[in-house]
């Protein structure tokens, strides 16, 4: 049985990592799955529980940064991490290793180079650090999430990338069997200042003046701590525009399913968004989507059938587009279906993992 050391930056939760969960959880029983990651999170227990074998590893998250200083305990910790990865793959006898990030990659890619077996670097963000550069090893295969990241990593992704879509879990993300009784409109992801929350408020005031009994949630956390005041930021924001009594911050939610189920549209104003995870999640539990139309969404989304995409920016198309859903009752059962459909089309979940694997039988192939 080949052996595929899963490498990861961190053990905490969110898209990148849930992406990992689907991975291990979808790999048939044909190939043996270890998952290297730094001990802590709440992410060991659920690699665990979806068959994986975790075996912590040293493996310290970078800030970018222009300090010698800071620069020089980055390496070191970057040696550290890699020497503990290249015993793990000595000792597990280990065939391939699997970067899921590119943080990942820069101890992944050198440890698989230095015990000569191939490696696969995961490409989920469109930016490259420079300091990261310097030290990014190659790899022998290459997955990009989308074609928007394909096209931006450019020739720092040698070979150039497959494009592999994210999927998500169809049987655990699925419709409700009714729509909910209050209008609720939710924004789902990480609690960081890219993700645009700001065009997510004031989409909220309009909203609210077309349809007055409307709910509003912000989903998800700040999950390295890296933006301790956003949050606060963010509900001054909310006063100001008058919605704060109609408005909820949830936190990171472990029950996104059965939450997206009480959700009647879902407005997502990330700008230059590599993927959009929470995007498919709400397609395939039959939540309309609103997005911006660039970067994964405008891949993901089929505009008038399977969501709206709206002039990236323009935040009065993008509430008028969640009125109109939230207006008309046909409009939104349409687009839940089609979306539900496109998702069972093109984001399994099973259908990541089995390209995936395909991936890792051809770099088997070419060493025999």
């Amino acid at each position: 049985m080949p052996r595929v050391l899963l490498v990861h930056h961190s053990s905490q939760a969110g898209g990148a990592e849930n992406s990992l969960l689907d991975l291990v959880g979808g790999l048939s029983e044909e190939w043996g799955a270890l998952v290297a990651c730094p001990g802590g999170g709440p992410l060991i227990e659920q690699l665990e529980a979806a068959g994986g074998r975790v075996l912590p590893a040293p493996i310290a998250r970078f800030k970018c940064t222009a300090c010698p200083i800071q620069l020089s305990r980055y390496f070191l910790a970057w040696r550290r991490g890699v020497r503990a990865l290249v015993a793990i793959i000595k000792d597990a006898g280990i065939d391939i290793v699997h970067s899921n990030t590119t943080t990942a990659h820069l101890y992944g890619g050198a440890a698989a180079a230095r015990c000569r077996v191939p490696s696969v670097w995961h490409i989920r963000d469109t930016a490259i650090p420079g300091a990261a550069k310097l030290i990014l090893p190659g790899a022998s295969a290459c997955i990009a999430i989308s074609h928007y990241i394909a096209d931006h990593v450019g020739p720092a992704a040698r070979p150039g990338p497959d494009v592999i879509h994210n999927g998500v879990d169809l049987d655990e993300f699925h419709p409700a069997q009714h729509p909910p009784q209050t209008p609720t409109v939710a924004m789902v992801g990480q609690l960081v200042p890219w993700k645009n929350h700001g065009d997510f408020l004031r989409a909220a005031a309009r909203i609210r003046e077309a349809v007055p009994s409307a709910r509003f949630l912000i989903v998800g956390d700040d999950m390295f701590g890296d933006h301790p005041h956003y949050r606060q930021q963010l509900e001054s924001l909310a006063e100001e525009a008058g919605i704060a009594e109609s408005l909820d911050f949830t936190g990171y939610r472990h029950d996104l399913p059965q939450l997206l189920r009480s959700v009647s549209v879902l407005v997502h104003p990330s700008r230059k968004e590599p993927f959009g995870r929470a995007v498919v999640e709400a397609m395939a539990s039959g939540v309309p989507v609103i997005a911006y139309r660039e970067g994964g969404p405008a891949e993901i989304i089929s505009h008038g059938d399977t969501g709206l995409l709206v002039r990236p920016g323009d935040v009065a198309q993008l509430a008028a587009g969640a009125i109109s859903v939230l207006q008309a009752p046909d409009k939104a059962a349409r687009l839940g279906e089609a979306g539900r459909a496109r998702a069972e089309e093109m984001f399994d979940c099973r259908n990541t993992a089995r390209k995936i694997m395909a991936v890792y039988s051809k770099l088997l192939e070419g060493r025999r």
